[in-house]
């Protein structure tokens, strides 16, 4: 069988023999003139969208992993005439993808188990993040998914994902808004709005397509559980996953109640971070009723990032990882309930195949159960052949770990007391003539000692103190009020210890801190208690003024600033 690409002419066998698969409308062909492609032919020419995918090869989405040679799209690359001199398209070129399962292998327990076993819950949060990614590129060219479900996304061991059947996708036209309707759909990640709707009379839009990949992000996340997966609590028969849909009826709702109660096969909601929680939240329950207000995906790409680089192993099996915000191991919980069968099995079972065991007797939940955890270095993110984050146009800035976060505190606390004492001194103590300016610089570069010596510490705490915040309105200005309490709080305190504050030159009265501390180290440790703090009420006066205003300053500028 010969065919002629429409790109440059080239005419290619193709061996009726050696199909790698078949559809209800097509064949897909090996080409033995270049194994990086395959050619998709259709079954009936009434099949062939020609248009459509001309306008798909003219404008291709950016893939998010060339860089990093993986393909995320298999994307029609040239269209397909029979040998006829005629040119009517019969199908297309695409990318090959191998070595790849599809995405229900990573997210099914079981599959997972008797295929990756080693792929943990770090592999997951990548996986779900390498798909944001992907739809986001598509998103941002005006293309709509349309069919999402698992069986159109294909994953490697090492998290790489691929999208296929990209001919079916929404497509529209640049100059003149035609729209190519994708005209296929499963039920159970159409969005409420779309449920018994006929596709091939509707235009799809990208809220549409979100509602399907957060499904897909809950089942990678919560072990394959769907979102709206629960024990039925009204009467007759359980509706199907379209009816619970359609209705909201999302089990682990805030603000709505649904006559469903978590699975009790099922993880814990709380084992998801709090901001993946309200992100779910968002797009199940706030979004029944405002599509819009779904999590877009480079929302989901920049909080699946910030989860993966806040991960913490157990101290029992370094398989486990699981979200910081949690005192104790999930996973070990999980395997005691399930008998022994461990979710994320560790090497050394593995090694001895001990991960394919039947389970023992099941036991309920325990209450408090697991290890103790620490931080997962980030040197781990390139370990096990997991490959590092791809760098995209809309990958989020990386986030600083807590050594970065405690060095950036003391940096920038040291950097803005400085100028902001600066300044404060050279406004009141004389105007800034230019015969003056550099006696009066020199002046205020010693007098702003103090400041930097506090802003260090302030700084420094903060970064300490600084962990992953929930998202919205309310958290960000409870950072920014906590910000400047804090930074009132240490500023007048340590602008008091110091005994001056640029702007003021009074030495420190005598009878308070320092001479206490000096007067009173001989003395009984409660005597020395009572001495410290009735100095520091003492010495609480107009001089910590300036350090209480800039501390301020610095803790709105840093509350702000901060996740």
């Amino acid at each position: 069988m010969q065919v002629q690409s429409l790109a440059n002419g080239q005419r290619l066998t193709l061996d009726p023999t050696a199909t790698l698969g078949a559809g209800g409308e097509a064949y897909i062909y090996t080409l033995p003139q270049d194994s990086s492609l395959v050619a998709k032919v259709y079954r009936t020419l009434d099949k062939v969208p020609a248009r459509k995918l001309a306008v798909m090869i003219t404008h291709p989405p950016a893939d998010p992993m060339l860089a990093q040679g993986h393909i995320s799209l298999a994307w029609p690359v040239a269209l397909l005439s029979a040998v006829d001199g005629r040119q009517q398209v019969i199908g297309f070129l695409m990318p090959r993808v191998t070595g790849m399962r599809p995405l229900i292998a990573c997210y099914n327990p079981a599959r997972r188990r008797q295929q990756w076993p080693l792929f943990n819950y770090r592999y997951l949060l990548r996986t779900a993040y390498n798909l944001a990614a992907a739809v986001c590129t598509l998103h941002a060219r005006g293309y709509v998914i349309g069919d999402v479900n698992e069986s159109n996304i294909l994953v490697t061991d090492t998290a790489l994902v691929t999208l296929v059947d990209t001919d079916s996708f929404q497509v529209r036209e640049p100059h003149n808004g035609v729209v190519y309707r994708c005209p296929v759909g499963k039920p159970e990640f159409t969005p409420p709005e779309l449920q018994n709707c006929p596709f091939a009379q509707v235009d799809r839009a990208p809220e549409h397509d979100l509602f399907g990949i957060a499904v897909l992000i809950f089942q990678l996340l919560m072990e394959g559980t769907h979102p709206f997966a629960g024990v039925y609590q009204g009467r007759g028969d359980p509706p199907p996953y379209e009816a619970r849909i359609a209705a909201g009826h999302f089990p682990y709702s805030r603000g709505r109640r649904a006559p469903y109660r978590p699975k009790p096969s099922a993880p814990s909601y709380d084992t998801l971070p709090p901001t993946l929680q309200d992100m779910f939240v968002r797009c199940f329950e706030t979004g029944h009723a405002r599509p819009q207000a779904r999590p877009d995906a480079h929302t989901w790409q920049r909080a699946l990032q910030e989860v993966e680089q806040n991960l913490a192993v157990c101290s029992a099996n370094d398989q486990h990882l699981y979200s910081s915000h949690l005192r104790a191991c999930p996973w070990c919980a999980r395997a005691q309930r399930l008998g022994g069968r461990d979710p994320f099995p560790s090497r050394r079972a593995v090694q001895h195949h001990q991960h394919q065991q039947p389970p023992r007797s099941l036991h309920h939940p325990l209450r408090t159960s697991g290890t103790s955890s620490t931080v997962v270095p980030r040197s781990s993110l390139q370990a096990r052949g997991l490959p590092a984050m791809p760098t995209t146009a809309s990958r989020p800035p990386a986030l600083a770990s807590r050594r970065a976060s405690v060095l950036r505190g003391a940096f920038w606390g040291v950097v803005s007391g400085v100028l902001l004492s600066m300044i404060v001194y050279a406004s009141m103590q004389r105007s800034l003539a230019p015969e003056t300016s550099l006696v009066i610089l020199w002046e205020a570069v010693q007098q702003a000692g103090g400041s930097a010596v506090w802003g260090a510490v302030w700084g420094t705490m903060w970064g300490i103190g600084r962990r992953p915040a929930a998202s919205g309105r309310a958290s960000r200005l409870g950072r920014i009020l906590t910000g400047a309490v804090l930074g009132a709080m240490l500023g007048m305190l340590t602008s008091t210890l110091l005994g001056g504050t640029p702007g003021y030159t009074s030495s420190m009265p005598q009878g308070t801190l320092p001479e206490l501390l000096r007067t009173a180290a001989w003395d009984a440790p409660l005597t020395l208690m009572r001495e410290i703090g009735r100095a520091l009420v003492a010495g609480m006066q107009l001089h910590a003024l300036p350090g209480a205003i800039v501390g301020s300053i610095l803790g709105i500028v840093w509350g702000a600033w901060g996740r």
